[in-house]
């Protein structure tokens, strides 16, 4: 009987250990995920619970972080001052925008918005998602 709670902790130690893994991966992934479809953000929380994502955090962190890794990634791959300084334009711009939809009740959102590399990057994930739920639905 004692073997078997111990056990019983060992397993609730290691089921604790993998969320914290996994909440620690998702904040370090959140400059990236945060971009993604709210679509799927929400079908990561749904997934994981709310106790490890947070989509809204996440949108926002990726909104700041776009600042400095737009115009980053531009003038790395192009070598080009100038449209390093576009990049940051846009990634403020957007930024501005993401924010406005967000606080706006008027929209009506009540997730951070994507960005829209990170839109257009999702919709192939968020057409298989689709496809995966209608054919979960047809099994039941």
């Amino acid at each position: 009987m004692n073997h078997n709670k111990k056990k019983g902790v060992l397993e609730l130690m290691l089921e604790n250990a993998g969320k914290d893994a996994i909440k620690i991966g998702l904040m370090a992934a959140s400059p990236i995920i945060g971009n993604l479809s709210t679509k799927l953000r929400d079908r990561i929380e749904n997934t994981l619970g709310e106790d490890c994502y947070n989509p809204v955090i996440s949108g926002m962190v990726s909104s700041v972080s776009n600042v400095v890794l737009y115009p980053l990634l531009t003038s790395k791959i192009t070598h080009n001052g100038w449209l390093a300084a576009g990049a940051f334009a846009y990634a403020l711009l957007e930024r501005s925008i993401r924010d406005d939809k967000y606080n706006d009740s008027e929209f009506g959102f009540d997730r951070y918005p994507a960005s829209l590399p990170g839109k257009i990057l999702s919709l192939p994930m968020e057409y298989t998602a689709n496809l995966y739920d209608r054919a979960k639905a047809q099994l039941k």
